[in-house]
């Protein structure tokens, strides 16, 4: 009764998870909340399957997110930046009322958690299918922000050279 019962809660499970995957991959816009750095010094976070550093300034407005695997052979990179206030200048970022904008957009939304439980390998290549740019909108939210009344949207785009 017992193996019975394990055998129904991983199938829910299991049936779950590939539901969350699709789910993501059907969305048209991904929005990662991310750490920011007050100087240039880089920081890595080790997770289970995967080391995150990232480097920038929230002076400068420039941000480098990288992700690797443990063995240090595959690397998916994104960067930010703040609009420029010059009107010749291409504007990529988006400001959005903070709380309403995260109550919408909650499915929408990613962790370094939320990438750890996928595997970045497989989150990045195989669920967001990142060498084809054109399926999705990517943004960056710094968590810094996250307490702010208005956020910032930061346009970026990940990508790999392996």
């Amino acid at each position: 009764m017992k193996f019975i019962s394990c055998l129904v809660f991983l199938l829910f499970a299991s049936s779950t998870f590939s539901q969350d995957l699709l789910h993501i991959s059907e969305q048209d816009t991904i929005i990662f909340i991310l750490p920011q750095n007050q100087d240039f010094k880089e920081q890595t976070l080790n997770f289970s399957n995967f080391k995150f550093s990232y480097i920038g300034s929230r002076q400068y407005g420039t941000n480098q997110y990288t992700f690797t695997d443990l063995l240090g052979s595959g690397r998916v990179s994104m960067n930010t930046q703040d609009d420029s206030p010059s009107t010749y200048m291409v504007k990529n970022n988006v400001t959005v009322e903070g709380s309403e904008f995260l109550k919408k957009y909650k499915n929408c939304i990613l962790s370094l958690q939320d990438i750890e439980k996928y595997g970045y390998i497989k989150f990045f290549y195989k669920i967001l299918k990142i060498e084809s740019r054109a399926l999705h909108k990517y943004y960056v939210v710094n968590e810094p922000d996250l307490k702010d009344k208005n956020i910032i949207l930061r346009r970026t785009y990940p990508y790999s050279f392996d």
